[in-house]
């Protein structure tokens, strides 16, 4: 008769094990262990080897016979502890999504640094975790991605929410409130200028009765598009210059010139997918009345409501300049790239003329080659060892090689008629 014993086996993890053992005797302790709660497949380690305590089917094992299971054996269950020692050689194992999901927790509880800007031009560096600057700026948690650096460059956004504004272009990531702005990105060279540019500004053109937000929002407008005119004058005069050079001479020597040309046009599709991403988004906020009215953070504040949805003159008038301004941008970048394609169509015009002309010289030299061809036929007939009574004339030879001359002159000739007419050549 076969009963299941337990013992509770600890490990230097602090993790208790209670293996199966097959017992035959001491009947009496049998209740004492009925009770304990059968666990999974179990394994003893001993000397590097891994010794199953239940077979696959849950049935005791018969051959079992180690110096472990003696000693569990011959001692009580009830007070036998064994400690199981890792061995060396063990590796511990890795969790492949670990930073995976401290990405994800730090996204959630981490600490966040930025630079606040108060509305008396004061600046000031904190941190604070994202759980607590969520709740202050009452946000989501995907607003915050989007000026977040731990997630990349997002694709451009500018959000508007109950009590703040959210812009995400280019690199700049901020969020402006009714009595402050919050710059996430200080720690860039650009950013850091822009905040010396953006303090000095506001220091010497203190005008009350513009809101706090529409001067944050109106100066954020005029550094991306100074800097967006900044990045197409770069681009602009390279391009130019590598064209009119492809212009004059459509085969040049060294391919230097038309690598660069490939790496700037390739730079103006990129800064052209940068322009409509910034110019979709000022056209979604100029398309949206609700969006513009809630832009008015400080009457919001004040009064406590918000303004009325037509009731937004100032933010329109704003936003229709900076359209204007990144439609002229969008326009010089349509212009280079129409540029391109004419300049690519001409140079591909040249190139085919090239390749037409030696299309031609390869017809003539066929032409020439078959030509002769029949010429080396008749001379391959006369050349047979066969007596034709030609042999002993004089005149056979020169008479023959005139003919043949004549004949190859013909159909040289007659090939090159006959292309011409059919418009080949």
């Amino acid at each position: 008769m076969y009963c299941w014993r337990s013992c509770p086996l600890s490990s230097s993890s602090g993790r208790t094990y209670t293996p199966h053992v097959q017992r035959t005797s001491n009947l009496a302790s049998k209740s004492t262990f009925r009770s304990k709660e059968r666990i999974g497949h179990r394994k003893i380690e001993e000397n590097g080897i891994q010794i199953p305590i239940r077979s696959f089917w849950g049935k005791p094992k018969r051959s079992v016979n180690t110096p472990i299971l003696s000693e569990l054996r011959n001692q009580n269950f009830s007070t036998m502890a064994l400690q199981l020692q890792p061995q060396a050689s063990m590796q511990p194992v890795i969790d492949p999504f670990a930073r995976l999901n401290e990405k994800k927790y730090n996204a959630r509880t981490g600490a966040l640094s930025f630079t606040v800007m108060d509305d008396k031009f004061e600046l000031q560096e904190r941190s604070m975790p994202r759980a607590d600057l969520l709740q202050d700026l009452r946000l989501q948690q995907r607003d915050l991605r989007l000026v977040d650096s731990m997630f990349g460059n997002p694709v451009p956004s500018l959000v508007v929410k109950e009590g703040a504004i959210v812009v995400a272009i280019l690199h700049i990531k901020v969020v402006i409130q009714a009595n402050r702005i919050l710059f996430f990105n200080s720690q860039s060279p650009q950013i850091q200028e822009f905040i010396e540019r953006l303090t000095a500004h506001l220091k010497c053109n203190p005008d009350n009765s513009i809101p706090f937000e529409l001067k944050i929002f109106e100066a954020l407008m005029l550094e991306l598009t100074n800097t967006l005119e900044t990045q197409l004058g770069i681009i602009k005069p390279g391009i130019e210059k590598h064209l009119s050079d492809l212009e004059t001479n459509p085969e040049p020597d060294d391919l230097s010139g038309t690598t660069s040309l490939l790496l700037l046009r390739n730079r103006l599709n990129k800064f052209a997918t940068d322009v409509d991403g910034v110019f979709a988004e000022l056209h979604e906020l100029w398309s949206s009345d609700e969006d513009m009215a809630n832009m008015y953070l400080t009457t919001k504040k004040i009064t406590g409501h918000r303004r009325r949805i037509d009731q937004h003159e100032e933010v329109e008038l704003l936003v229709e300049n900076y359209l204007r301004i990144l439609e002229h941008v969008k326009a010089d970048i349509q212009s280079l790239q129409q540029a391109i394609k004419t300049t690519d169509d001409h140079v591909n015009l040249h190139l085919d003329s090239i390749r037409n002309k030696i299309m031609r010289m390869s017809l003539l030299l066929s032409v020439a080659t078959f030509s002769t061809t029949l010429a080396s036929v008749t001379a391959a007939i006369f050349g047979m060892n066969l007596t034709s009574g030609m042999e002993t004339s004089p005149n056979a030879f020169v008479g023959v090689t005139m003919a043949i001359l004549a004949g190859n002159g013909v159909m040289f000739v007659a090939a090159y008629l006959y292309s011409k007419y059919k418009r080949i050549w």
